[in-house]
Formats: C-alpha cells, sequence, structure tokens
C-alpha cells in the first residue's frame, strides 16, 4: 500500500527495488528534498537484507554481519543501526575441509597447519603474480598455493558458483567497486608488506549486529524515507514504462501512471532489458540461491566459534551453512539451535526439486554430526531467484554490451546487486545507491543552474 499519497502529474525520481541499494538512494534524495517514489514488488522492503523467524529463532536471508567500513553506504548502515541495541563480536568463518575446520580470516590457526600449507602460503605472498591469469582459482593459488586451492577453494567456488574456478573470473572474489554506469573502479594497489599488514589487522576484527536481526536495517531505512516525505509502494505489482526516444517519461503501477523526471533501478538487470523491451540484449549470469532453515531440539547451547562454515565435499549438498547462535552470542531461545543452509542449485548435478533438495541437506547435517535428524523440530525451505551474479571469464564483454541499451536511456541508472549484475557485500550495495542518488542530484542542479 502507498505510504503517502503523491501528484501523478509532477515528475517524481523513481527507485524500483527496496533492497538495501535501492533503500539507500531513496532515503539520500528524499532527505536532499527530492520527490521520492519507491516500488518493490515484495509486500515487504529489504530484498535480500531480510529476516525471517521460525520456531522462535531468527535467521536472515544470508547470514549478514556489518563491518565498520570507511565508505558512504558502509557510514550509514552503521548509522542506522546505532537506532538500536547492537552486537558486537569477533568475526570467524571456517571451511571444513581434510577432517577439521580451516579458521579464517588467518588466525593464527595458520600456525597448526602442516608444514607444506604454511611454505606455499608465504611463497604466494612474497612471490611475484603470475601475468594474464583472470581466473580465480590463479588468484586464490598465487595466494594460498596449489595445495590449499585445492583442499579448500577448488570444491567451495564450484558449489557456491556453479562455475571451476578456471571458469569464474578473480573479479568475483576480488568484488571490485563500480561507478553508477557499472565501470570497474580501480583496485588498491598493496605492497606484499601492506598485504601481510592487512591479513594481521583483520584476526581481530568484530562485526556489528542488530539485536533484532539484520531485516531491521531495512525497516529503519523504510521509515527514515517516509519521515522524509518519500512515498513507497510495496507490494506494487506489475509496472510498464512509457518511453519517448531516449527517456523514461512515465511509470504505470497499480492502474496510476505517474510522471517521471529519473529512474533508479536496482531489480534484477534482466527484468530491466524485459521492461525496456531491449530482447536482443546479452543476459546477465545469475544463479538461484536454495536457503533451508532448520530448527533442532538442543538442551544445551551448542559451541559454535563461527558465523559460518563453507563445505567443499561434493557429497555434501549445501555448500554453507550458518548458525544465528554464533551471531546472537547466546541471546536466542534456549532449548533449541538454528541452522541456515546454502545451496546452488544450478551447481547440483542432475534435475532436483527442491523437497529433494531438502531431504539432503537435513541427512547431511546429521551425516556431518550437527544434528541427528530424530531431534528436528521445524524446517522451511526459501527459494531466491537469481540472487546471486555469477562471473565467468568473459563477463566484462557481456556486462558492457547488456549495458550499452540501458546507458542509452538518458534518466535511468541500473545499480546494486542485481540491477548493475555486481556481487558484493552489505556496505558496497549501500555505496552503489548513494552514488546513483548523487548522479541524479548533480543532473538536477546542473539544470537548475543559470
Amino acid at each position: 500500500m502507498p505510504s503517502r499519497r503523491l501528484d501523478s502529474r509532477k515528475p517524481c525520481v523513481l527507485i524500483v527495488g527496496a533492497g538495501l541499494a535501492g533503500l539507500c538512494a531513496a532515503v539520500t534524495l528524499a532527505e536532499a528534498g527530492q520527490r521520492c517514489l519507491l516500488l518493490e514488488r515484495e509486500p515487504e522492503a529489504g530484498g535480500l537484507a531480510r529476516s525471517l523467524t521460525l520456531d522462535g529463532v531468527t535467521f536472515d536471508y544470508g547470514p549478514h554481519v556489518l563491518f565498520e567500513e570507511d565508505s558512504p553506504g558502509g557510514r550509514l548502515l552503521v548509522d542506522i543501526l546505532e537506532d538500536g541495541p547492537v552486537i558486537s563480536r569477533r568475526f570467524a568463518f571456517a571451511i571444513q575441509a581434510g577432517g577439521r575446520h580451516f579458521a579464517f580470516p588467518n588466525h593464527f590457526d595458520v600456525l597448526r597447519y602442516p608444514w607444506r600449507y604454511q611454505r606455499e602460503i608465504l611463497a604466494g605472498l612474497l612471490g611475484p603474480r603470475r601475468p594474464g591469469d583472470d581466473s580465480a582459482r590463479g588468484e586464490l593459488s598465487a595466494k594460498t598455493g596449489p595445495g590449499l586451492y585445492a583442499l579448500l577453494f577448488a570444491g567451495m567456488l564450484r558449489k557456491k558458483s556453479a562455475l571451476d574456478g578456471d571458469a569464474l573470473h578473480r573479479h568475483w572474489l576480488l568484488r571490485p567497486g563500480r561507478t553508477v554506469h557499472g565501470d570497474l573502479e580501480p583496485l588498491p594497489r598493496q605492497s606484499k608488506l601492506a598485504t601481510l599488514f592487512g591479513i594481521i589487522t583483520r584476526l581481530r576484527r568484530r562485526y556489528l549486529y542488530p539485536a533484532g536481526g539484520f531485516g531491521q536495517l531495512p525497516d529503519r531505512l523504510l521509515a527514515r524515507f517516509t519521515r522524509a516525505g518519500g512515498r513507497s509502494m510495496l507490494g506494487c505489482g506489475p509496472i510498464a514504462f512509457s518511453r519517448e526516444a531516449d527517456h523514461i517519461r512515465a511509470v504505470t503501477v497499480g492502474g496510476q501512471r505517474i510522471a517521471v523526471d529519473q529512474a533508479i533501478w536496482t531489480g534484477p538487470m534482466d527484468r530491466l532489458q524485459q521492461a525496456l523491451g531491449l530482447g536482443g540484449a546479452p543476459a546477465p549470469r545469475f544463479e538461484d540461491i536454495l536457503l533451508v532453515f532448520l530448527t533442532y531440539d538442543c538442551p544445551r547451547p551448542p559451541r559454535r566459534p563461527f558465523v559460518y562454515v563453507y563445505h567443499p565435499d561434493p557429497e555434501i549438498i549445501f555448500n554453507r551453512s550458518s548458525y544465528p547462535a554464533s551471531i546472537f552470542n547466546g541471546l536466542g531461545p534456549s532449548g533449541r539451535e538454528g541452522i541456515c543452509l546454502e545451496i546452488t542449485p544450478g551447481a547440483v548435478p542432475g534435475h532436483h526439486c527442491i523437497d529433494d533438495l531438502v531431504r539432503r541437506a537435513i541427512a547431511d547435517v546429521e551425516r556431518l554430526g550437527l544434528h541427528p535428524t530424530a531431534r528436528l523440530r521445524e524446517k522451511k525451505a526459501l527459494l531466491l531467484p537469481s540472487a546471486l551474479p555469477v562471473y565467468d571469464l568473459g563477463y566484462a564483454a557481456r556486462m558492457t554490451a547488456a549495458r550499452r541499451d540501458i546507458r542509452a536511456v538518458g534518466n535511468l541508472l541500473s545499480v546494486g546487486r542485481l540491477g548493475g549484475w555486481h556481487f558484493c557485500m552489505s556496505p558496497e550495495a549501500a555505496d552503489q545507491g548513494i552514488k546513483a542518488a548523487r548522479a541524479v542530484l548533480a543532473k538536477s542542479c546542473g539544470r537548475r543552474d543559470p
């Protein structure tokens, strides 16, 4: 339902998609005095930053945690976070392989690695990188050595992205920033010594997390947008653009035609191509994500030192397990534990229905010794279509071609994880929205200047 009425005859700034990119764009514009309309096809805001409750356990569409980042998006999210209670703990995740958990980000656990792996890591940190190899395998092998790559990362990349490391572009790992037009921002150049120092400083890094679940962030952003005078329509249904030459002049939603001055799109890029009638444009590559939420009887609080654990073993159906008990640090309901399992269906050989994948996942939880199936309390599966941007080695040329016709629309920007085909974390998604908002404001100021 609309948050407030908007005169449909006066052109507004249209924002499509109420994930973090769209919400941060909307807040920035509304607080700058722009007339804004925010559209979201889902009945609630948040996109991939939402939370849900199952059997009293709070789960995220994630997991997600925040780190303090010196960027506009990072600062805005931390500012929003401070509107309520915050959990802060030292961050750690792990990769389970070879009969043990390998802890990251490079805790002193590395000193317990077999000497072969320690020697290869040192050689990678201090030695030159092989030029001309843009693959994820080349990037990781140069840093960790071939032994650890084969043990930890080869299977993890394949199960997560549905591509082998040889076919996956290293930008998928490095996640460089992008402009509002999708152009790469330069990666920071660091000496080997600076890289080593960065690894050491991250050993004690703490995360920040809203005590009511990550979904509180988009809820608070939406409330802030509304207080600034913005209008939102959640569960808006289909939309249609009216174009004249190289501009979007209006959007039709819910039977109402609303004049548009400028537009920011943060939904899936392929849907924008369809909305603009760009049938021949190259389609960006996205993979579906299946999240399986489980709760188990658990009389004693489990020890979960890791926020999440990757599972490169091809015999385990899920690529990652995450633990609300770790994030909440014992603040969840007693007598039960929640586990979230992440599956990339496109990486599973053969055709499988969701029920089959869920059954296999539950069996693998028991196989890993996490919980016996007999203690299962509740389960819920959630398919997120086209939620994971993936970069193969030829992605850059396809991205340029896919964006060419979009850039030809003079008052339209397509940004964010989905709208920009931009694999990124939450602060960068927020940055994308703020960059787009600032571009809109700069254009508006330019028109007003004499």
